[in-house]
Formats: C-alpha cells, sequence, structure tokens
C-alpha cells in the first residue's frame, strides 16, 4: 500500500510539472533599483518599496496610534513586449488585509492600472489567524494572453469579473 502510496505521489508531480506552462525567463519585472518611501494618509501612513522606474513592489499601510499594520499589497509586473508607458505594464497583486493587526484575509488580483483589474487564485478568509475559508478562483495566469502578455479579454470570467479602475 505505502508504494502505491509513493508512486501516485511521483506521477501526480511529474504530471504536475508537465502541465504547468513554462513562462519566458523575461516574463516577470527583475528588480533592479529599490528605494523606500513614506507617505502620510492622515491618521494612517504608507510605507512604500520601489523598484526600476518607480513601480511599487511592495505597500503597507500602518494605523498611526498604534502603529499596526492594516492593509499590505505585493505586486509583480509582467514585462510587455512593447513598452511605451507605465500602462503597458500588467501586475498580479497580493493583497493583505488586517485587524488591529491580525490577518483577516488574503486575496489576489490581475490587470493594469489603465484598465482593470480581476480577482485570481484563492481568497483566503482567517479567523483568530487560522485558516477559516478558501474562496477558489481562477489561477491568475490562466487569466493571461500569454503570447500577448496581457489579460485576455475575451475571456468569458475577465468579461464578467473585471473591475473598473
Amino acid at each position: 500500500m505505502k508504494i502505491k502510496a509513493v508512486l501516485f505521489l511521483i506521477c501526480y508531480g511529474f504530471s504536475n510539472i508537465q502541465n504547468a506552462k513554462n513562462l519566458p525567463t523575461d516574463f516577470y519585472m527583475k528588480e533592479t533599483y529599490k528605494k523606500f518611501l513614506r507617505t502620510d494618509l492622515g491618521e494612517s501612513y504608507s510605507i512604500e518599496k520601489k523598484v526600476n522606474n518607480n513601480f511599487s513592489a511592495v505597500i503597507e499601510i500602518f494605523n498611526k496610534k498604534n502603529n499596526k499594520i492594516i492593509e499590505k499589497y505585493e505586486n509583480k509586473y509582467i514585462n510587455p513586449l512593447v513598452s511605451s508607458s507605465y500602462n503597458d505594464y500588467y501586475q498580479i497583486s497580493k493583497k493583505y488585509e488586517y485587524n488591529e493587526g491580525v490577518l483577516l484575509k488574503t486575496s489576489y488580483f490581475a490587470g493594469n492600472s489603465e484598465n482593470c483589474f480581476v480577482k485570481c487564485d484563492n481568497e483566503t478568509i482567517y479567523n483568530k489567524s487560522r485558516v477559516y475559508s478558501v474562496v477558489k478562483y481562477p489561477s491568475c495566469i490562466s487569466l493571461f494572453d500569454l503570447k500577448k502578455r496581457e489579460l485576455n479579454y475575451n475571456s468569458s470570467y475577465v468579461k464578467e469579473k473585471c473591475i473598473e479602475n
């Protein structure tokens, strides 16, 4: 029985590797320049990690009264085939939501600043720092036209679920 289980795991892992799409080596933007920026937002403040041409890689928002984190965003940028402006870059963002410094929810979005964003991957809701529920969405990469390196706006999911900026 143990041999069958081991063989199953090996075959399962191998099939997942073969089914995964191979992304080009330059698909994601490489971070080459970093600086940190603190911004006053009234009752809160943000700390932003900027990379390359002032792209926001990480943004953390804190409550001024108790210095506890409120939200955090992590962004990964996709290199466009032709780049003429910031709006040509698509991104996959992970959003963390907190209450009094305790993690409440994580969710993913894909899109760009000029068009729209769509929820993707798993949205995880926490209760007392433990996973309470998971809402599944299509994987972020599956929503992209990999040849054009942009969201596939012809997909029914993107058409229905796109959140305008």
